[in-house]
Formats: C-alpha cells, sequence, structure tokens
C-alpha cells in the first residue's frame, strides 16, 4: 500500500463500519426488538458487508494491483468483524444475559412444534440439546457472529479486488504518443512513425 493512506483509510471504514453494525445489532434488542427474532443479527452482517464494499471502493487507489485491493478489503473485514464481534459478547453477556437463553427455548418450541411425533423432529431436538452449551455460551455465540462476518466480508472483497482487476485487464492499453501510425508531413508524403 502506498504510503499507509489505503490502509489508513481502509482502517477509518472498518471502524466506521463496525460501529454501524454494532449499533444495528445492539439497538433493536435494547429498544424492546423480539428477543427471539434474528433481524438485528442480518442487519449488523448486511451492514458489515456494506462497509466492506464501500471501504475498498473508498481505500485503493484507482490504478491499485489486486493485491493492494485486497490489502485494503482485508484490514475493512477483520476490523468490521471484530468491533462487531465485541459488541455481540457486550449484548450476550451484558446487555441482555437473558437473550440467548430466550433464544434457544424458542427453537425447542419450533423443533417440537413442527415435527412433533417425527423422527426428524426428535433427532432436531436431540442436536439442540447435544449443542445446548454451544447456543448459550455469550463468548461462543460472538465469536460466531464475528467469524461469519469476516468470512464473507472477505469473500465480497476479494471479489469486488478480483472483479476490478479482471475489469483493467480487459482494458485496451492507451495509445503512445508517436506510436499511433504513419506521420504525414507537411508536403503530403509518409514517412515511418517515430519511436
Amino acid at each position: 500500500m502506498s504510503a499507509g493512506r489505503p490502509a489508513t483509510i481502509a482502517l477509518a471504514w472498518g471502524l466506521g463500519g463496525g460501529i454501524v453494525a454494532s449499533l444495528v445489532l445492539i439497538v433493536p434488542h435494547l429498544a424492546g426488538a423480539a428477543p427471539a427474532s434474528r433481524l438485528a443479527d442480518y442487519g449488523a452482517l448486511a451492514a458489515g458487508l456494506l462497509a466492506v464494499q464501500l471501504g475498498l471502493g473508498a481505500s485503493a487507489r484507482p490504478a491499485a494491483a489486486f493485491r493492494e485491493r485486497m490489502q485494503c478489503a482485508t484490514v475493512v473485514a477483520v476490523t468490521v468483524s471484530v468491533i462487531t464481534g465485541l459488541a455481540a459478547y457486550l449484548l450476550f453477556a451484558v446487555l441482555r444475559p437473558t437473550l440467548l437463553a430466550i433464544r434457544f427455548a424458542a427453537q425447542q418450541r419450533a423443533a417440537a412444534g413442527s415435527m412433533s411425533g417425527a423422527p426428524r423432529g426428535a433427532r432436531e431436538l436431540a442436536s439442540l440439546a447435544a449443542h445446548k452449551a454451544q447456543y448459550l455460551d455469550p463468548l461462543f455465540q460472538s465469536v460466531s457472529t464475528a467469524a461469519t462476518l469476516l468470512f464473507f466480508g472477505l469473500l465480497l472483497g476479494a471479489y469486488g479486488a478480483w472483479r476490478v482487476h479482471v475489469a483493467s485487464r480487459l482494458q485496451p492499453p492507451p495509445a503512445r504518443a508517436g506510436l499511433t501510425g504513419p506521420r504525414i508531413s507537411a508536403k503530403g508524403d509518409r514517412s515511418s512513425p517515430r519511436r
């Protein structure tokens, strides 16, 4: 990255995107949203991915190589996911410590109600019971949230960097002065192009 400027811009976009994604995750639950709803989680994921996309466009130079664009996308994605993961831990462990238990109970009710008596429903209930500790652990859930955002952020950043790289390779090179064809002198005769 040239002179640290793209890295600084990418870091700024990552911080801003992480703060926005964190607010999207936390504020609805503090405002009284349904605890079993995951709409705030999906909103935080969308806000984080939007920050990666916009941050990549703002931080990389127009003529940047694939590597520089991917570095910028990585900085934004890592920063956004770390901040959002910390906000998720704050939400699950401090602000709404019963949120994970309410979500787990809602999943159990949904599994029991939708497939009552069916072998598939029994397997789903058994799977929920086997992984109860993971569903109720704030650290596990916050790391899971951050990892999901990081994975999709890196994927989106790699696609954006690759797309610009391919588009730049498909453009014809600019014509250089003096190599465009024969020159016509004032007398009308053609001479070979200058090199």
